[in-house]
Parts: C-alpha cells; sequence; structure tokens
C-alpha cells in the first residue's frame, strides 16, 4: 500500500480513457484499492456478460436442443463457449442404468 497517495496526472486520465477505462474506475484503482497508477491504466476493466439478455438471445434455440438455461450460462460465462456452441452442441449422454443392464439379462 505504499501507493496509496499517488497522484494521478492529466495524461495519465487520457491513456486510461484510451484503454476503457473511466476517470472514476482510475481513482478507484489508485486510492481505495492501492494500485500502482501504471497499473490501474492499463489493465483493462473486466467484461460482464448480462446473462438474462444473453439467454433470452439464444433460449429459444438452445431448449430446442435439449441445453437449459443454467448449462447454457455455465458454458458461455465458466467454459468461455461461443454462443451459438454452447447454444447447439448437444449435451453429453450419461452412462446406462444398471437395473436396465440387469434386467435385459
Amino acid at each position: 500500500m505504499e501507493n496509496f497517495f499517488d497522484y494521478i496526472t492529466e495524461s495519465d486520465y487520457e491513456r486510461a480513457e484510451k484503454n476503457g477505462i473511466p476517470s472514476r474506475l482510475l481513482e478507484q484503482r489508485v486510492w481505495d484499492y492501492g494500485w500502482d497508477v501504471q497499473d490501474a491504466v492499463e489493465i483493462p476493466k473486466k467484461v460482464r456478460i448480462c446473462r438474462n439478455a444473453l439467454w433470452n438471445k439464444w433460449k429459444d434455440i438452445a431448449l430446442g436442443n435439449g441445453i437449459s438455461r443454467e448449462i447454457f450460462v455455465k458454458r458461455v460465462t465458466e467454459y468461455k463457449w461461443e454462443e451459438d456452441v454452447a447454444a447447439t452442441k448437444p449435451k453429453k449422454k450419461r452412462g446406462k442404468n444398471k437395473r436396465d443392464d440387469v434386467r435385459n439379462v
């Protein structure tokens, strides 16, 4: 936390803006979180996915392919799948129930 009172210059604000970092986020990173100014200016902000909008866009296709909302969102957000693949690639089939094998003998 040695950089707690770092000074943010006008050129820092300009560089941050070019990198898609709003001035308030830059200030928060430096003054509230103790980031180095250089890191605060250069490290891109995280892009958040609006899960509801994403699901609404692909809902009909995914449900038509037997993909639930939970599986679709997990594929896109955690596994980093492309949206069209997440909505169309079938789920893996589970193994047969052992009782079915016994009955058929």
